[in-house]
């Protein structure tokens, strides 16, 4: 059997992740308690583009993450987008789940790499988000060197609402 490439393993991680919870907690899962991690000394971002919530769980021997987010019902986006049949945009939720894995650098030991979104490679939208859900958002380290391959998800219970492949780049 001829080993995939990771293009090939990355699209295969994708199709599961269409399917349901990206990764499931393992014995190096660590819940992490409300208000355990200040998401202001793992990110860079502020409000109103702080993006997640709380990271809620991390398991480090897996590479991977949880977190959450609430779509508050008077959120401006629901504004405009749409008026009428209010549904949080795709945009935000790939930079949602690009927020919670670019926190897996400095939760790592030792300090890992500070990470800035790339690309995302491929995306997929499979149920919407609407005001008053409450994401739960997994993120997953895939490998690489200087330039980083993860996999996301953003749920509401665990129905999949996106998934997406991206790389980061290391900005020091």
């Amino acid at each position: 059997m001829t080993p995939l490439s990771a293009a090939e393993e990355a699209e295969a991680t994708l199709r599961r992740a269409r399917r349901g919870p990206l990764w499931s907690p393992g014995p190096d899962t660590r819940a992490v308690a409300p208000g355990e991690l200040p998401l202001h000394g793992l990110l860079p971002h502020r409000p109103p583009f702080l993006l997640i919530d709380a990271v809620t769980a991390i398991d480090l021997t897996q590479g991977a993450i949880a977190g959450r987010r609430v779509l508050a019902a008077d959120d401006p986006v629901f504004a405009g987008h749409f008026p009428d049949h209010p549904v949080y945009p795709g945009v935000l939720l790939v930079e949602a789940i690009a927020q919670l894995l670019a926190c897996l650098g400095p939760l790592s030991d030792g300090g890992g790499a500070r990470l800035a979104l790339a690309t995302s490679a491929r995306a997929v939208f499979l149920r919407p988000a609407r005001p008053g859900d409450t994401l739960t958002l997994l993120g997953q380290r895939l490998g690489g060197g200087l330039v980083q391959r993860g996999v996301g998800q953003a749920l509401v219970g665990e129905q999949v609402c996106a998934a997406v492949i991206m790389e980061a780049a290391d900005v020091g």
